[in-house]
């Protein structure tokens, strides 16, 4: 029963390409209070929802400056610990990326994976590196500390000497500490443009169109979660995006 169902498919796209321009205009002038929506989105989802993760990347970067001027067992556990909290976090505001976050490109810099270990290492062995380049966003961000933290050694006490007694453990808390910086500021930008200014934006653009806020909003959510999502969390991981599992 189910073989017609492409032929149907085909005939509801030809049948809504035949539309009238007065249906057409329908469509676009349907009333919706998209405003409300929006404003609902706004004051009790995304700001919220920034504003938490502004306060958890807060945490962190302190949590980093303690570890690189005590690079102690103590202060290692505290890190990973902010680390977490905030990468949770992360993930209530990594698919609202309108505004400053798409101006800024804020998911490169906080996100991209599979980390680039080779990248990475290279960076902190030369000392010569632009974080604002994008051949580094994938040496930096949630997976860059990840691996700053837990696999750039066997254990804790080898990770430890990566920070006191390496000949290169000045540029691994240099490199720690630029990356947080990095991440910090601009979710500082993000969240105060949205505090600010953006916010009012966001609530105003009530049209239906490619570039109005909900239909934005919708194609980022879609764009995340099949690309962000289900290709870089699951596909790439299990070997179906990638060389190997």
């Amino acid at each position: 029963m189910f073989k017609n169902i492409p032929t149907f498919f085909v005939l509801i796209v030809l049948i809504c390409s035949c539309s009238s321009s007065n249906e057409i205009n329908d469509i676009n002038n349907d009333n919706f209070d998209r405003g409300l929506l929006l404003t609902h989105f706004a004051d009790n989802i995304i700001i919220p929802s920034y504003q938490d993760f502004s306060s958890k990347m807060s945490d962190l970067k302190s949590a980093g400056d303690t570890f690189i001027s005590a690079p102690n067992q103590t202060n290692l556990e505290s890190l990973r610990s902010s680390w977490l909290d905030a990468y949770k976090n992360w993930q209530r505001v990594e698919m609202f990326n309108v505004g400053k976050a798409d101006e800024l490109q804020y998911y490169y810099f906080m996100n991209v994976f599979p980390l680039s270990v080779s990248d990475l290492e290279t960076n902190i062995s030369s000392g010569n590196y632009d974080l604002n380049n994008s051949n580094n966003h994938d040496a930096q961000g949630f997976p860059a500390l990840d691996y700053l933290l837990y696999g750039v050694a066997e254990n804790d006490t080898a990770i430890l000497e990566k920070y006191t007694t390496d000949t290169n453990s000045s540029s691994y808390k240099l490199y720690l500490s630029d990356v947080l910086n990095m991440m910090n500021n601009l979710t500082n930008l993000v969240t105060e443009d949205w505090t600010t200014t953006y916010r009012d934006i966001f609530i105003n653009s009530t049209s239906n169109t490619a570039t109005s806020s909900l239909n934005k909003l919708v194609n980022d959510y879609i764009f995340y979660y099949e690309k962000r999502l289900r290709a870089n969390k699951v596909g790439i991981p299990a070997g179906v995006f990638s060389d190997n599992t």
